[in-house]
């Protein structure tokens, strides 16, 4: 490579992505830090998409749209619009810089509306001292931690959209194991959308986020006519 490269195996597995988030965050040298997972790709314009919203010094994060990939690079997708249209078709169809209220008001409270962190600037500083102060609660998911970690950052800036698909996102296919995987990553939704309604209480963006919560249950096949309301389910009552 043309610019320096320091590789630091790890001597242990650390039980968490989000741990080794930290780590580094910590061992990084930059004012920003890019967390390039391993099976993602970016464009050779990536930094030249992401970069300029910096400019603004209370911007903490700056991400682009993505193209979607599958195992064999084939494409699935030319960006992540059917996933963000249920929210909002005009939204992520061109740039915007927003505050935490703002992001949370127009999705973000719903559900994760930042769909691989491959995709992602931050400014340094500022994701290292919001995952020093929360990587034990970012580490306790396994699904949402990314999202949980996005609203925690946004306490301390804006983020930063822009709509250009410079990042390739890997998608693999997998099976959600009934009653198994899916009921965690429902809980896991649950929790995040229980954290956003707190921070900004909105009787519009609960439905919206019961709503997805209530989509989720039917995706995963947890969901029968005869059933309670998602709310009450007894798998879901007191475990959140």
């Amino acid at each position: 490579a043309p610019m320096p490269v320091r590789i630091v195996p790890a001597q242990a597995n650390s039980g968490s992505v989000f741990r080794q988030w930290l780590k580094g965050a910590e061992l990084a040298r930059g004012d920003y830090l890019w967390i390039a997972e391993a099976d993602d790709l970016a464009a050779p314009d990536f930094l030249a998409t992401v970069m300029p919203a910096f400019a603004d010094a209370s911007v903490a994060m700056s991400y682009c749209q993505s193209c979607q990939i599958d195992e064999t690079g084939a494409m699935l997708a030319d960006d992540y619009l059917a996933y963000t249209d249920s929210i909002d078709r005009e939204r992520w169809r061109s740039r915007f810089t927003a505050s935490l209220e703002d992001e949370l008001r127009n999705g973000l409270s719903v559900k994760n509306t930042v769909p691989n962190v491959s995709a992602v600037v931050f400014r340094r500083e500022r994701i290292r001292e919001t995952l020093r102060e929360h990587i034990d609660r970012i580490a306790s998911f396994r699904v949402a931690g990314d999202w949980y970690a996005y609203i925690k950052l946004l306490e301390r800036g804006k983020i930063a959209f822009a709509p250009k698909a410079s990042n390739r996102h890997r998608r693999h296919r997998q099976s959600v194991t009934l009653g198994g995987d899916g009921i965690l990553h429902l809980r896991e939704v649950i929790s995040v959308q229980r954290m956003a309604a707190e921070r900004l209480p909105c009787r519009q963006t609960k439905d919206r986020a019961d709503a997805y919560a209530e989509e989720l249950y039917r995706y995963f096949g947890l969901h029968s006519e005869e059933a309670p309301t998602l709310s009450a389910h007894p798998q879901f009552r007191g475990s959140l």
